[in-house]
């Protein structure tokens, strides 16, 4: 029996259930605060909490459907980051309802307790998002920073060893300077619109990038815990820097361990004895290419030089997924597998996908103080790649986020 899922190819994502649930739920709300003189409170919110929760599910079973059809997607990062954001959000909204349920209890309060009150706590509930997740990004910019100088005491002070240092400096920063600006405003209406817009640009911008970091954190782990098929018919070492004398440094050694452990596996199992194909030109300080010194590193660990497929002219990941497809056309190889480290897997996966090349990743292990800091490079090195798309996106939101605060002000 086929297998059904919630999406298949043919009914794929769309925006138009999201903007749909949007406009009924803005429906709603718009009718239920003109027909009834004294609208429910707890129904306005529980609408609103449903209507989080509702995009949250239709979130991650998009994101489902992606991973089944294509999980090293950027619409994989979109679909979880923000999707988790929305439950954040509707689990919020739900503790608001029963804090405001309990305000109704109190004579005293009770006749504070009105429709504006409410809305001001689900305008606000972006911020709730900030404030609850800021303890998580304190933890990473530790992390960060203690990978950043155990990387500068190994390799020495350079830029790319500080990028952790920066990223956590500005979650840390970020975080700090949204609560001191959203602590406490009084002047006039004009005053408070400006400041107004000001705090929605900034915290939109921050939970934007907060999410992005979410979503590429969890999408790693997710290809990071797939199984390799049974079937292998070759496997791709993606190159980096090798020695003076030529030689694999530890990383490269790394995944060509890991390559052979794919293949003795597969040999051992079927029989059949899978191509390795070492990807890597050389480098203008390097003595070889890094597919030679793959190629010598592999020869000396049994591997017979006949299932040896070399790349040497590659210099970049996407060159290295490009090349490698050639020569897998070229022989007419299927179930392709490629090797990386596991920081690196979900990037390297969306390069095989932009050259029209399916395969499945496997990731070697990375020493846990250089992890952070190179997990901080695949997530800068995913903004810099959809930079139009992502920032459509940003815009689309700061208009939805400031124009609804900035409503709520002028109109409630």
């Amino acid at each position: 029996m086929k297998e059904r899922h919630a999406l298949t190819p043919e009914n794929r994502p769309t925006i138009m259930i999201p903007v749909a649930l949007t406009a009924v739920t803005a429906a709603f709300i718009i009718v239920l605060l003109n027909v009834s003189s004294d609208p429910s409170i707890i129904l306005i919110n529980t609408t609103f909490t449903v209507y989080f929760f509702l995009l949250s599910a239709y979130l991650l079973i998009c994101a489902r459907w992606q991973i089944k059809r294509q999980p090293y997607s950027y619409n994989t990062v979109f679909y979880l980051g923000f999707s988790i954001f929305m439950l954040v959000i509707s689990g919020y909204l739900t503790y608001v309802s029963v804090t405001l349920n309990s305000m109704r209890n109190v004579p005293e309060i009770d006749a504070e307790v009105d429709v504006s009150l409410m809305l001001a706590f689900i305008t606000e509930s972006d911020q709730a998002f900030s404030v609850l997740s800021f303890p998580l990004f304190i933890l990473l910019s530790v992390a960060l920073t203690i990978s950043n100088i155990q990387l500068i005491r190994k390799e020495g002070l350079r830029f790319v060893n500080i990028l952790g240092i920066i990223l956590a400096v500005m979650l840390i920063g970020g975080g700090l300077v949204h609560y001191i600006f959203n602590d406490s405003f009084s002047g006039s209406m004009k005053e408070l619109l400006i400041h107004e817009t000001i705090s929605k640009a900034f915290t939109t911008c921050l939970i934007y990038f907060e999410c992005l970091l979410l979503g590429v954190i969890v999408s790693n782990i997710i290809v990071n815990r797939r199984k390799v098929p049974e079937n292998v018919g070759a496997i791709i070492i993606l190159g980096c820097g090798i020695r003076q004398d030529g030689t694999p440094t530890p990383l490269l050694k790394g995944r060509v361990d890991k390559a052979v452990s794919i293949y003795n596996e597969h040999t051992d199992t079927s029989g059949e004895k899978p191509f390795l194909i070492p990807s890597g030109g050389q480098g203008p300080d390097e003595v070889i290419s890094e597919a030679q010194s793959m190629k010598d590193y592999l020869m000396t660990l049994g591997i017979p030089e006949d299932n040896i497929l070399t790349e040497d002219q590659s210099v970049s990941t996407y060159q290295n997924m490009l090349f490698s497809k050639k020569i897998i056309d070229e022989h007419e190889l299927s179930d392709i597998v490629f090797v990386t480290n596991n920081y690196h897997l979900f990037r390297s996966g969306i390069f095989s996908a932009d050259v029209g090349m399916k395969a499945h990743g496997a990731g070697a292990k990375t020493k846990g103080y250089f992890w952070p800091n190179a997990a901080v490079r695949e997530f800068v090195g995913m903004l810099s790649k959809q930079r139009k798309k992502q920032a459509l996106i940003l815009l689309v939101l700061l208009a939805l986020n400031i124009g609804s605060s900035l409503a709520f002000y002028l109109f409630v």
